[in-house]
This record gives structure tokens, sequence and C-alpha cells, in this order.
């Protein structure tokens, strides 16, 4: 928390902040504020380092106070070193921080070495940029070529036909039976009746001839029995 001191008869605009700088650099002792040919100064008043940015006040208290009188720009420098600028506005109390330390940032994107230099408060950044050119390869594609030959075509083998292949080729009247191959079974019915009625007829026939034999030879040995009357 800062100290705000009664104003002076003066109008006035007062400044307060803090200050980084890396801890192997030299300690930083005064903030100066420029109006035209006036200058105010304030100490810098530093704190023990933790780590290896070391920070510093001024302003904060009644016996570094940093108030600026005048009108228009006023420019910041710490040590003699610029550091940034502020407007004037007559009764403000403005805060700025001031950082001394370079923080060097170095990106690669792709091909391309980015390094930047950035102070932060007065908003000063330089950037530098080293394009690597990219190295662009050639390749040469060699002609597929083309065969011209006709296809060649394979003869379909020749499958055997059987009466055993479970397909109904030859001269087959079913699938693997009649033709060239054995009966298929309702023609064996039909030969088996045909056959039947064949031997049956022929038998009739011979009894038939049997029959008319036997009554002929009975007829013929009546007629010898009768004895003629005279």
């Amino acid at each position: 928390m800062f100290v705000v001191a009664a104003p002076p008869s003066l109008s006035n605009h007062q400044f307060y902040g803090e200050i980084s700088w890396e801890k192997t650099a030299v300690i930083p002792k005064v903030v100066t504020a420029t109006v035209g040919s006036a200058t105010f100064t304030s100490t810098i008043k530093s704190v023990p380092c933790v780590t290896d940015i070391c920070k510093g006040k001024y302003g904060y208290d009644t016996d570094n106070i940093l108030r600026v009188t005048g009108s228009g720009t006023i420019t910041f420098s710490v040590d003699g070193k610029d550091v940034g600028s502020s407007v004037y506005k007559d009764g403000d109390i403005t805060k700025l921080d001031f950082d001394l330390s370079k923080k060097v940032v170095v990106k690669k994107v792709e091909n391309k070495t980015v390094v930047k230099n950035e102070t932060v408060e007065n908003k000063t950044v330089v950037e530098n940029k080293t394009v690597i050119p990219t190295k662009t390869t050639t390749v040469t594609e060699k002609p597929t070529s083309v065969d011209n030959s006709p296809p060649t075509f394979q003869q379909p083998r020749e499958t055997l036909e059987t009466c055993f292949d479970g397909i109904k080729n030859q001269n087959e009247e079913e699938i693997d039976c009649g033709g060239s191959c054995k009966a298929c079974a309702v023609e064996e019915s039909k030969e088996e009746g045909f056959n039947f009625l064949l031997w049956g007829g022929i038998a009739l026939l011979l009894i038939i001839i049997i029959v008319v034999v036997i009554f002929i030879m009975r007829k013929g040995s009546s007629e010898d029995s009768i004895e003629p009357q005279y």
C-alpha cells in the first residue's frame, strides 16, 4: 500500500510502481520523470531477491513520492535509460511498472526462427525474423510401361460326365438314371408290369390250347364208342 501525500498548493500528477531487473544486473537506483526541461526523481527501494528476477519499488512512501507538474508527455527513465512514457493528467495518481530484464523468446515454427526482445511497461517490442529457405526437391517419375500383348486365356478343364456326378447330363432321362445309365425307378416298374402281362398272356394262351385239345380228343372218343344199328 502506498501513501498519498497531502497535495501541495501546485497541481501535480503522482506516479508509483515496481521496477524489475535480472539478478545478475546492476541494482537500479533512481526513477526520473521528465516534462519539457523539468525533471522529477524517486529513489528505488529494493527488496531481497528470491528468484532470478529482482524487484524494487518507487513512489510508495513519503520519502520517495514521485509528483510531476507540467503538461503534455512525461518521459520516464531509470538510471538514465528510457523505459516509457505517459500523458500528464492533473490530479491523477497512476501506477507504472517498469521491467528492465530482457526476455528473449526463441520459437521455431517450421523453417522460421523468431527472436523477440520484450519490455513490458513501455510497450516496446523488437522482433527479428530469420527465414530459412526451404529446400525444394524435384522428383521425376519414370513412365510406367504398358503391356500391349494380347491377354492369355486358359482353356476350361474338361469335366467327365458320369452316372454318379449328381448332374443330369449325357443322354440321361433323370439325374444319373435312364439312357446310358441304369434305368430309372419308374421305368423298371413299367418293364416289370409289361413282362408280367406278356408271360400271363402266354400262359393263358397255353391253357386255352390245352383245353381245346382235350375237348377235341374227348369228342372223338365218344363218337367211336357209338355202334351202328342194322
